[in-house]
């Protein structure tokens, strides 16, 4: 059985650490879809609050309030006999994903190769003219 190199990568969400063989390599930086997009709506969370303590921000929050507060106004005047309400939704907790090993032998996340540890891939096909530069990737140092 050959063994290819894979590199430990931190997820940037669940702190989970996963492998991946240097022909799966693309930069990965979350061990799946879920963390993924859950880092993504993480960003885009910060993102909207930095935004909305901007001045811009705050006018365009005041006039949704005022209408959301209008909107509540006008279903209170509708509907004063009526308290039925619906429960609040629960979002599942993340799973971190467990790493496979076997006796120091590791698989890549993304195609389930088995390899050996390295702590970075070299770079292929960048440097100069004569190929001399053999400077090393470090998945974790972004």
């Amino acid at each position: 059985m050959c063994s290819v190199p894979c590199v430990g990568v931190k997820c940037g969400q669940c702190e989970a650490v996963f492998h991946v063989c240097r022909c799966c390599w693309r930069g990965q930086g979350y061990c799946s879809d879920r963390c993924r997009d859950e880092g993504r709506r993480e960003k885009h969370r910060q993102a909207q609050a930095k935004y909305r303590h901007s001045w811009g921000g705050r006018i365009v929050r005041a006039a949704a309030e005022k209408r959301r507060r209008a909107r509540q106004k006008q279903r209170m005047a509708e509907n004063v006999g009526d308290a039925t309400s619906t429960p609040a939704l629960k979002m599942d907790k993340v799973e971190k994903t467990q790493v496979k090993s076997v006796d120091q032998a590791v698989f890549c996340q993304i195609c389930g190769r088995a390899g050996v540890v390295v702590p970075g891939f070299s770079r292929r096909g960048y440097g100069g003219k004569d190929g001399t530069h053999h400077g090393r990737v470090k998945p974790n140092d972004f």
